[in-house]
């Protein structure tokens, strides 16, 4: 069974994943190690994929990457229990993002909007 969702974003928010992603963000933008900027999705059976760009050990060396993970919630008021899936690591946000499990797909699809 495959689940899908539409993820939006400006032409502004992709300008700001472009410039952490395009080269080092140095150490006043990011900490080391810590996800800059993150989306939430919601998905059925009480998933929800992050999509996020994440901080390098080295930010005045190494630039930012983007990566998707499925979490699983567990109770009603919000409870994340803990990663389930996780992509490989992309340069950029933009596109289709596909996590598995239990015999299951999220997909979601990031693209540019106004």
């Amino acid at each position: 069974m495959t689940f899908e969702q539409t993820l939006t974003l400006s032409k502004k928010q992709l300008e700001r994943v472009q410039e952490l992603c395009g080269g080092p963000p140095g150490r006043d933008e990011v900490r080391r190690s810590e996800v800059a900027l993150e989306w939430e999705i919601p998905f059925p059976h009480r998933m929800m994929v992050s999509l996020q760009v994440v901080a390098p050990n080295d930010p005045d060396e190494e630039s930012c990457w983007c990566q998707a993970v499925l979490f699983r919630i567990e109770d009603p008021s919000g409870f994340v229990y803990g990663e389930v899936a996780c992509s490989d690591v992309e340069e950029g946000l933009l596109g289709e993002w596909v996590l598995e499990h239990d015999g299951r797909k999220f997909v979601v699809n990031v693209k540019e909007g106004d």
